[in-house]
């Protein structure tokens, strides 16, 4: 009886109209007395000559230390002269800290942030109706909304995972669009308007991209600001509107981190504390990494998972998924990616401002390196997964992977948290603010904190597939690595005579065409491809071989139309054709 009720009750409030143009005056959540509400809450707090020495000592630190100011459009002095006259004219404990949280995001960096905690984390994940509190998305357990969401293109929410029998009837496909006939993605930025506090239980991204999707992804655990929740239902297509009461006192127990579950390997392995997890993707050869943070003591658990992946399971492939990482130490992945990599990375640093009176001028103070393992190389596809909730530590080491010549990134732009950060308590006021940043020092003077990162498959989840089940990023990158595994074995069992590398066929081509070669002894073999400026762009074969004729296919998907040069190294022989790419 229960259950009939609350369909009748949503059909009873079923439309197809949702207004992507609002007017304000409407919204009542966006009309109410934030002031006084945010002024009662919390009381007056310090005497004013304290909250005005605690903003002068946030700003000067920022001012004199902060090292992610390039790639910023922020004029910080601009932002002094805004709230401090308001702060010196006497101002509430919950306004200086709105003041506060406001001036750290427009610096829009992941560790960067300004709060009170007595103000910024007393409704951690219970806030109550109309509570004056802003929630960012973030991963991990959640016990308010009981359900995932993430953005679409069209900044919508896809419920990628929920609760069975939600109180809103949320199922995996459905999408939320906003809260009483208004877009979430104009809400948000309402909201920001009014400055209400935010909750620093989590975090946001450090470049545009990243920056968006955690505002967006954060959009269910707001419902307290708002009377109706509007949804799109998955297997209708028709707009529901739903009363938010319906989660007052409700309580969920759901973990969830822009990932589903892939057959064959562990899922959120919590005997290792949300660490690493790792398996063989049922029904194949490919092996498959989690990876959600780089605190100490990681580094043993991501060796060992590759080492038992490539040489116990003999993998033809590798998913290394990061999509949801805190970040942590970078040093972390040394061990496991010598495993990869043939030769040394380039090195990335961190570097520190040189000059408190100089935004821009940095100097140099470390360098994250890590050494090869001359006797292993993986030599077969490897696909990162990265996404927006990708931090820090994370952010490096997928920079670290895409100078790996078989690896593919697939997925959205990590957070481009590339820092470090320093805390520091000031009154009551805790600061977290990035004294580092990050620069590749092949590039000197390109910083990399607030730059999108290069993603070379650009693909997210999709209605369709979340509510199969599937997830559509590890679908795509499993597609990839069948398709380009490499085929390497003998062509046949006559006797070699003499060193052969011969042209490739079909040329020209497009995307793929075989090369073929044959030793006469077993050796060393090398065979590359490189562009017309001697820059390589692909190695196909970089292991010990038998005596024999081989054929390897490649895949120049990737690479723009014109000749390259393949090369051949076994022993002391070596020989280089030309192909042409042809789109």
């Amino acid at each position: 009886m229960k259950r009939l009720y609350f369909i009748i009750f949503i059909l009873g409030i079923t439309s197809t109209i949702f207004s992507q143009n609002f007017n304000p005056v409407k919204c009542r959540a966006l009309n109410r007395d934030w002031k006084t509400i945010i002024d009662t809450t919390w009381g007056e707090g310090n005497p004013t000559a304290v909250k005005l020495a605690v903003f002068d000592s946030v700003w000067n630190t920022i001012d004199r230390q902060y090292a992610c100011f390039q790639n910023l459009d922020i004029d910080w002095k601009a932002l002094k002269d805004k709230y401090r006259p308001e702060i010196e004219s006497g101002v509430s404990r919950g306004r200086f800290a709105a003041i506060m949280n406001y001036l750290g995001l427009s610096l829009q960096e992941t560790h960067t942030n300004f709060s009170d905690p007595g103000v910024n984390y007393r409704y951690v994940l219970d806030a109550p109706p109309g509570a004056p509190i802003l929630y960012t998305g973030f991963w991990g357990r959640d016990s308010r909304f009981g359900a995932g969401l993430t953005p679409l293109a069209d900044s919508s929410l896809l419920v990628y995972q929920a609760v069975e029998n939600h109180p809103l009837g949320l199922i995996p496909g459905d999408i939320v669009l906003g809260y009483d006939g208004v877009p979430w993605k104009i809400l948000y930025k309402e909201l920001h308007k009014l400055e209400i506090p935010i909750n620093m239980s989590s975090q946001w991204g450090s470049n545009n991209e990243a920056f968006t999707h955690l505002w967006l992804s954060g959009a269910g655990q707001n419902w307290h600001l708002f009377d109706t929740i509007d949804i799109k239902k998955f297997r209708t297509g028709e707009i529901v509107h739903i009363p938010t009461n319906l989660l007052v006192n409700k309580k969920f127990n759901i973990t969830y981190s822009e990932q589903l579950p892939v057959p064959g390997v562990p899922w959120i392995d919590k005997s290792n504390n949300w660490s690493v997890a790792w398996g063989m993707v049922e029904g194949t050869k490919v092996g498959y990494i989690y990876v959600w943070n780089w605190f100490s003591g990681i580094s043993v658990k991501f060796h060992n998972a590759l080492d038992s992946l490539i040489n116990v399971n003999k993998a033809e492939g590798l998913i290394l998924d990061f999509r949801a990482n805190y970040g942590g130490y970078v040093r972390e992945s040394d061990w496991g990616l010598s495993l990869l990599f043939k030769n040394s990375a380039p090195t990335l640093s961190l570097v520190t401002r040189s000059n408190p009176y100089d935004h821009f001028q940095m100097k140099n103070t470390s360098n994250y390196i890590f050494s090869d393992d001359s006797t292993a190389y993986f030599d077969k596809p490897i696909a990162v997964l990265t996404g927006p909730m990708s931090i820090s530590a994370s952010d490096f080491i997928v920079k670290r992977l895409q100078y790996h010549p078989k690896v593919r990134v697939f997925g959205k732009s990590t957070s481009s948290a590339f820092a470090s950060a320093s805390r520091i308590m000031i009154s009551n006021i805790e600061l977290d603010f990035a004294e580092y940043n990050g620069m590749d020092i092949s590039n000197p003077g390109e910083y990399l904190t607030h730059n999108k990162q290069k993603v070379d498959d650009d693909v997210w989840f999709t209605p369709e597939d979340v509510n199969k089940g599937e997830d559509s990023v590890v679908k795509e990158a499993l597609k990839w690595i069948n398709d380009n595994v490499l085929s390497i074995h003998p062509e046949n069992t006559s006797v070699v005579t003499e060193f052969n590398l011969k042209q490739n066929y079909p040329n020209p081509f497009n995307p793929a065409t075989t090369i073929s070669y044959s030793i006469p002894k077993g050796a060393f073999v090398d065979l590359k491809v490189f562009d017309m400026l001697g820059r390589e762009v692909s190695t196909l074969v970089s292991k010990e071989q038998s005596a024999g004729e081989y054929k390897v296919q490649f895949d120049a998907s990737s690479l723009p139309s014109g000749v390259y040069i393949y090369t051949l190294q076994a022993g002391q022989f070596k020989d280089s054709r030309k192909l042409l790419i042809l789109k």
